[in-house]
């Protein structure tokens, strides 16, 4: 009883800690002082929905960076300009006929996770339509995007992965469109690509419970929590990894505060076009709006 006691005692100091600070694991990756990061969407409102933490915890640290590094005066011109973090939407969502107005709605969701209008673009070609049943097409996907990746010299962009988080074939046909144009552009050779991992469907709806499971997840919180309630973690982290024994590949993950979960809330508010009744639930239950998992893609 005392065992299952302090197990329940340490997941509530866990989440409690997890919710009052920004957490990111594996963020020297993306350092802001040297890295050019492109957020690539699919349609507006994805940003918010799927992406708000990286936008957030990236905002967050190149304004920690740039205040530990710049004198105050500099700081305030610096911080108009904001993060080298970009966006690109590949479509206007005009599904049900409101691309103009999806349209407005994006940007005004970027200037609340951060990102600027200047640093912020939607594409609508007439063959990268929102359509649930369409799969993009991969060349037509790199040829859209080089200029953007090129003119803005970005080194590192930010997409799905091959499950889409909703398995959307529009979402899905992003990371396709990225490995052929770095297959194809020399000069791009060295683009690092970067996926948002699809988590299982009980664990994409755990909401507020998603910081502290993705947190036991990580390798060094296993060990310590299996420590504390006398397991040998050595067992239990052999088997941390793929079915097979393999350890995991190293991950990117961040991880939100409640107040930039708020912060995320306020920017799914101004996509108010798309608030419907189911997507008040995803808000709410969605892990996607509290953690980040990224994996790269060689």
């Amino acid at each position: 009883m005392l065992r299952q006691l302090s197990v329940l005692a340490l997941l509530i100091s866990l989440l409690f800690g997890l919710l009052t600070k920004t957490r990111s694991q594996g963020a020297n990756l993306l350092d802001l002082r040297s890295e050019r990061v492109l957020l690539l969407t699919a349609h507006p409102d994805d940003e918010c929905m799927f992406f708000a933490p990286t936008l957030l915890a990236l905002a967050q640290d190149y304004h920690v960076r740039q205040a530990e590094e710049l004198t105050s005066s500099v700081i305030e011109d610096d911080i108009n300009k904001g993060p080298p973090v970009f966006s690109l939407c590949m479509s206007v969502g005009n599904a049900d006929g409101l691309g103009f107005t999806r349209r407005d709605e994006l940007q005004q969701s970027l200037n609340v996770l951060g990102v600027s209008k200047e640093k912020s673009w939607v594409v609508d070609h007439p063959q990268l339509q929102d359509n649930f049943t369409a799969i993009w097409d991969s060349h037509i996907i790199a040829d859209t995007i080089r200029p953007f990746i090129t003119d803005n010299a970005i080194t590192i962009v930010l997409t799905f992965d091959g499950g889409g988080v909703s398995g959307h074939p529009n979402h899905i046909s992003l990371p396709n469109g990225v490995k052929h144009l770095i297959e194809t552009t020399p000069a791009l050779s060295d683009l690092r690509l970067y996926t948002l991992v699809t988590v299982p469907l009980w664990s994409k709806y755990t909401g507020i419970l998603g910081p502290a499971l993705s947190a036991l997840r990580m390798p060094q919180s296993v060990a310590s929590i299996l420590q504390l309630i006398g397991f040998q973690s050595r067992f239990m982290l052999k088997n941390f990894g793929d079915p097979d024994g393999t350890p995991e590949p190293p991950k990117m993950i961040f991880i939100s505060h409640i107040s930039n979960y708020v912060r995320a809330l306020r920017a799914m508010q101004q996509h108010s076009s798309q608030l419907v009744w189911f997507r008040w639930l995803y808000v709410t239950y969605s892990r996607y709006m509290w953690v980040n998992e990224w994996a790269r893609i060689a």
